[in-house]
């Protein structure tokens, strides 16, 4: 009994270097063999497999240690990166506070600039209300520039039922003079032309130095008058009209020498006859010509009528037509309040003809 318990203990020792071993095989490593020579003595026997566990803990030891270390540098990676995040989201955060702040200062900027100009557009349009519509001068009404500004406010929705209850006579109706969509008047082209179609110049164009000038523009005139304006041949004479009459006009500068009364007096024949060619490529010219102006309506509903079928506007009363001017301003100033709403956006909007 007494050896076989230290025998029995030697086995063991043997037993659990063998497992140790295989397992250290299995790892790819491979220890240092125990070199046993001769009689084996128990005590020695422990106290070199003693000493050989002992080396195994330090290398054991010395792996930990570089585990542990590699693990702390994996957690101070990990530490980083989380950092980096936190560092970068606040970057994103601050980013889009001061974006949002630059919008709504964005925002604001323009509101305000839209009111400013909102209440620039409402000013000017009370001003405009004010001269043409609530308090305009008798200049203004004999002119007829106060009419055609409201027909282009109220935009075709005035009718003549409006005009049911206008009592005017047929001499007070007569006095109104009518105009072609782009002013041009029956008189004023009776200004520029006499009945057969000739040219009739003024005094200022009279002189030596434009006879050349006159004998061509008076040779296109009479071509022009004896075709068809919207034909081929009409728009080439136009074409070679337009062109003389600017030579002409480039022509007079040294009247101011003369006097700028005489300068004026040729610039604005020159300009007139320049305006006859632009209603010449329109039937206004032919309107203007032919009587389409000289209506002689009996009630103010039948003048309006005519009016919006001929798309005509209101010429300058010659003083006859004073009161009939008078009292056709006081109902289109009515119809006016009426069918054109107060200051606004969407009258601003209207007035601009979005």
């Amino acid at each position: 009994m007494m050896l076989r318990r230290p025998l029995t203990m030697a086995m063991g020792l043997i037993m659990v270097t063998m497992s140790h071993s295989a397992a250290n095989a299995q790892l790819g490593y491979v220890p240092n063999k125990l070199q046993i020579n001769g009689p084996v003595s128990m005590s020695g026997g422990s106290t070199a497999y003693g000493d050989w566990l002992r080396g195994e803990g330090h290398r054991n030891s010395g792996l930990g240690q570089m585990y542990s270390g590699m693990g702390g540098y994996l957690q101070g990676l990990g530490d980083y990166e989380m950092s980096h995040q936190r560092a970068r989201s606040m970057s994103l955060q601050n980013n889009q506070v001061a974006m949002d702040a630059h919008n709504r200062k964005k925002e604001n900027h323009v509101q305000d600039v839209e009111g400013t100009k909102q209440a620039n557009l409402e000013r000017n349009l009370n001003k405009h209300w004010s001269q043409t519509r609530d308090r305009p001068t008798l200049d203004h009404v004999s002119s007829g520039q106060t009419f055609n500004q409201l027909l282009k406010d109220m935009q075709g929705r005035l009718t003549a039922a409006d005009f049911a209850n206008v009592r005017l006579t047929q001499e007070e109706l007569s006095g109104i003079r009518l105009a072609t969509a782009h002013g041009l008047t029956r008189g004023r082209v009776f200004e520029l032309l006499d009945e057969a179609g000739a040219v009739r110049w003024p005094t200022s164009l009279r002189r030596p130095e434009f006879r050349q000038h006159r004998a061509a523009v008076d040779e296109s005139t009479c071509k022009l008058l004896a075709v068809e304006p919207g034909s081929t041949r009409g728009k080439e004479l136009l074409s070679k009209w337009d062109a003389e009459l600017k030579s002409l006009r480039d022509s007079i500068g040294f009247l101011n020498k003369s006097g700028n009364m005489i300068w004026y007096e040729a610039k604005q024949f020159i300009e007139g006859l320049q305006a006859l060619s632009q209603c010449m490529r329109t039937h206004e010219f032919e309107e203007a010509f032919n009587g389409t102006l000289d209506v002689q309506p009996q009630t103010a509903s039948e003048l309006v009528e005519y009016m919006s079928q001929h798309k005509l506007r209101f010429a300058a009363s010659d003083g006859a037509g004073t009161a009939a001017y008078r009292e056709l301003h006081r109902v289109l100033a009515e119809c006016h309040r009426r069918i054109v709403p107060a200051p606004g956006k969407n009258l601003i909007m209207a007035s601009q003809g979005r």
